[in-house]
């Protein structure tokens, strides 16, 4: 297996960055065709696959904790609302959230 170069790993990480392979190309003085190559080589798509599943990973973890915490809130809202209507919008809204709402509305009828 051949080891990847500086460029190419450096090339990878703008790629992770979101920029487009000719954002790329220009930034480490390579032509396309070049970067292109690169992403045939198995190690440099491996990598690439690699940091990509390792970024989606983190990205679903900031998700599901986001999720959570506004769950608690909605939840903190739904409990200790003194005003009826608050807390039968926001009932209404998680159901819609969790799309139970949908599934009640279409088991009713």
């Amino acid at each position: 297996m051949k080891k990847l170069s500086v460029s190419q790993a450096r090339a990878i990480s703008l790629l992770i960055e979101g920029k487009t392979r000719k954002q790329v190309a220009k930034e480490l003085s390579i032509t396309p065709q070049t970067l292109s190559e690169w992403n045939k080589n198995p190690e440099f798509e491996r990598a690439l696959k690699v940091l990509k599943n390792q970024m989606l990973d983190e990205a679903k973890e900031i998700m599901m904790c986001t999720s959570y915490r506004a769950l608690e809130t909605l939840t903190t809202l739904m409990n200790e609302s003194k005003s009826d209507e608050i807390k039968r919008k926001v009932a209404l809204d998680i159901l819609e959230l969790t799309g139970l709402k949908r599934k009640l509305i279409l088991s009713s009828l």
